[in-house]
């Protein structure tokens, strides 16, 4: 019994051995052929990094990036990641050229990663210390604005910043208390990673070489622009109407990310991006970062500070988008084989490499970066300042302020745009004192509009701080404020009892969306219920009648929020739609009750007023 028993067990291992994934150490290339190579998830893990396959190529993605790559911009990526791979493996930052990898994951959103296994067959091939890019998926229309022919572009760019740079956003600690959007002030890091990787969703549309893919981004954008247009006054209402039931701050994920897009393209061709976004007067002061930060209109009373050009994304994506269309027709080729988008590319990378590689933290890699471009490429010295006046609103010194952050332990504060209504807080504030605007400084104790903007105009008089101890010169009626943010300099271990990641989770988003869908539908089911009883239930049997009444109360207020919540995933103003909805009820009420005029007269009422109620948040 024990010898067929162990013959089992032996032959049940062998089976197991010989079906087990091979590892081998040897990082050779199965798909070095192709450019791209189409990744898809095993679901498993190997020494703590995913287990990827190569995309079959029955799968409808790989029909599509075929196609891509033979008629889009993507073809113009292509090449230019040959030219990458060349220049990395030349300066020895890279031992094995690689083509571009590119996983459908279905995961949300897109991602620049690091490091994998691939498996083919039963062998797990060692990609560990190989890039590559995150994205939803591949079967989606990619004839419009934000598609893959833009988002891979971003992420493979992104790519290639930490491998020219040498620097890994995501191993540097950020001390924003913000996630980064384009119009948001963040830090030097951030802004010029996310801003030079935006840039080329830019350059992919400018010169997209796919008349159908070019033409459908502007039909997109001229869309967008009207379908933004009642979102964005509907959203700057609800801060500044009283009474409204912010339909707009409630429902933005289904329009917020629109606006993002179309932001990134049309605001970095037309100046808009130099302009610090509008802001409140008279709210909260969570309230005024909250709307200040969604950046929904731009403030052309003023452009941003050289500080605030070199924390923001948005600058930075406009200054490479039109240094691109600058270059393409009058540039100096290093290589007349190479495309004018090639050239003018491969140029910053150099300059990247040799001028931010090493660069010490908390100094702007975007004047680091001209400065260094103009040296290294001094004949086109004139054009590039000339595109940083046009971007920028100024002419560039080279004199960049360095970050000064503070920390607020006494402010609690949504890092996220779409989480107007908490549920992504985290219980501190940060800023860079060389960026800060009085919305900032006024999460301090003490510190009122007045002190705050005061403040500001006698820092941006002088241009910046150098240091902390600059605050020591204010003027003596500024003099508590400046002992103020002296002692609020931040250390470096003052953010280490803080988990953010469970901060800015999907989940506390969603919930306090729900939460507040459902405390607006509370208070519209008590208001509308109470005031109809008042007027038609009181008298005769109230509690049967208040029963009734209750029930279409509830029902009503929860239907109408559901349509309006409806109405937001159509590409029209809501007001309108709301408008033919509410007039199909009052008609269904009106037929329904014609025989009972008293019942008549309570529904039509109770939806009439709840319909005004509504329509007055959507205008």
């Amino acid at each position: 019994m024990k010898f067929t028993t162990c013959i089992a067990a032996f032959l049940t291992l062998t089976v197991l051995l010989l079906n087990r994934p091979v590892y081998s150490g040897v990082p050779d290339d199965p798909a070095a052929v192709s450019s791209i190579v189409l990744l898809k998830p095993s679901g498993k893990e190997f020494k703590g990094f995913p287990v990827l396959e190569i995309m079959p190529s029955g799968d409808p993605g790989t029909g599509v990036m075929k196609e891509l790559l033979e008629n889009s911009f993507l073809r113009e990526m292509a090449a230019l990641h040959q030219l990458v791979e060349n220049d990395l493996s030349g300066k020895g930052i890279i031992s094995v050229k690689e083509p571009m990898y590119l996983l459908a994951s279905g995961r949300m959103g897109g991602f620049p990663m690091n490091g994998f296994f691939l498996k083919t067959g039963k062998k797990l091939i060692d990609k560990r210390n190989v890039p590559y890019v995150d994205l939803m998926n591949l079967n989606q229309n990619y004839k419009r604005l934000g598609s893959v022919t833009q988002i891979f572009p971003h992420e493979q760019a992104h790519l290639y910043f930490r491998l020219f740079s040498g620097i890994d956003p995501e191993k540097i600690e950020s001390f924003s208390s913000d996630v980064h959007y384009f119009s948001i002030t963040t830090n030097y890091l951030t802004a010029f990673n996310e801003g030079f990787a935006e840039s080329f969703e830019n350059i992919s549309r400018v010169f997209e070489t796919n008349p159908a893919i070019s033409g459908a981004v502007r039909k997109d954008t001229t869309r967008l622009k009207s379908f933004l247009g009642s979102r964005i006054k509907g959203f700057d209402r609800d801060f500044r109407w009283p009474g409204r039931l912010g339909l707009y701050r409630l429902t933005m994920l289904l329009w917020y990310q629109d606006l993002e897009d179309y932001k990134r393209y049309a605001w970095s061709l037309d100046g808009s991006a130099r302009f610090w976004p509008l802001t409140l007067n008279g709210s909260p002061v969570e309230k005024r970062l909250l709307y200040r930060n969604a950046g929904v209109l731009p403030d052309k009373r003023g452009t941003r500070s050289s500080a605030g050009c070199s924390s923001n994304e948005g600058v930075i994506n406009a200054f490479f988008t039109q240094l691109m269309i600058s270059h393409a027709g009058n540039c100096n080729r290093q290589d007349s084989s190479l495309s004018p988008v090639q050239n003018q590319l491969m140029k910053e990378f150099n300059v990247i490499y040799k001028y931010l590689r090493g660069i010490p933290p908390g100094a702007s890699l975007f004047d680091a970066f001209i400065s260094g471009y103009i040296t290294e490429y001094p004949s086109e010295k004139q054009i590039i300042l000339n595109v940083y006046r046009q971007v920028c609103g100024f002419d560039f010194t080279g004199n960049a302020a360095p970050e000064i952050w503070l920390f607020n332990p006494d402010h609690r504060h949504n890092p996220m745009v779409m989480a107007q209504f908490g549920g992504c807080s985290i219980p501190y504030y940060t800023m860079n004192l060389n960026t800060a605007q009085a919305e900032d400084l006024m999460t301090f104790p003490g510190v009122d509009k007045a002190k705050a903007d005061e403040f500001v105009a006698c820092r941006d008089s002088s241009g910046f701080f150098q240091s902390i101890g600059d605050l020591e010169k204010l003027p003596a009626r500024l003099h508590e404020t400046g002992i103020l943010l002296k002692g609020a300099v931040l250390h470096p271990h003052d953010l280490d009892k803080y988990n953010d990641e469970e901060s800015f989770s999907l989940k506390g988003l969603f919930t306090s969306i729900l939460n507040r869908f459902l405390m607006l539908n509370g208070f519209l089911f008590l208001g509308i219920f109470s005031l109809t009883f008042l007027l038609f239930g009181y008298r005769r049997k109230p509690v049967y009648r208040s029963m009734g009444m209750a029930a279409r109360a509830l029902f009503k207020s929860i239907l109408f929020l559901l349509a309006v919540v409806g109405i937001f995933f159509l590409p029209y103003p809501p007001v309108y739609l709301f408008l033919a909805f509410i007039a199909v009820i009052l008609l269904i009420n009106i037929l329904r009750t014609r025989n009972n005029p008293a019942k008549r007269k309570e529904i039509v009422f109770s939806s009439a007023l709840l319909g005004v109620l509504i329509i007055y948040s959507l205008i």
